[in-house]
């Protein structure tokens, strides 16, 4: 059973993601403060280039850092929200097994169908036909039509 952290905390973020960014955000910053002191021991502007361009990498990092903390955190969020709609969908009664589908969407062995501008013959149950009106392929014109690659018909 997977756990579903939504019930229990709050907090889309764990330690592990507080360590893991904090620790980039924190050697930016060191570096920062770093190459700040090494260009100022640096009197010609050409000596203090190079700490200029270690400065621009540790702010990188900085903005790394709380990059990947807003990502984690918006990522743990759309998965709880999914596991929300799920978790309610089941309380609700609103799911219905695979095996059921199936069944009840199933046509006859054989039979293959299109909609009106598809070039290709697809089973009742392809998933590239959802939400459309499907017509039946009569047996005369099926040698017109290509396969489907998903359902493979």
């Amino acid at each position: 059973m997977r756990r579903v952290h939504y019930r229990s905390d709050p907090s889309p973020w764990r330690r592990r993601d507080l360590a893991v960014c904090g620790a980039l955000a924190l050697l930016g910053v060191a570096g920062i403060i770093g190459c700040w002191f090494g260009a100022t021991d640096e009197v010609v502007w050409r000596d203090q280039t190079g700490w200029l361009i270690g400065s621009i990498f540790c702010t990188g990092l900085v903005v790394l850092g709380g990059g990947l903390w807003v990502l984690i955190g918006l990522r743990r969020v759309r998965h709880g929200f999914r596991d929300l709609r799920r978790d309610q969908r089941t309380a609700l009664g609103l799911t219905r097994s695979r095996a059921t589908a199936v069944e009840t969407d199933a046509a006859p062995t054989g039979e293959l169908v299109t909609t009106g501008q598809m070039t290709r013959a697809h089973r009742p149950d392809c998933l590239l036909l959802r939400g459309k009106q499907a017509v039946p392929v009569p047996a005369a014109e099926r040698a017109n039509y290509g396969r489907c690659g998903v359902c493979n018909s």
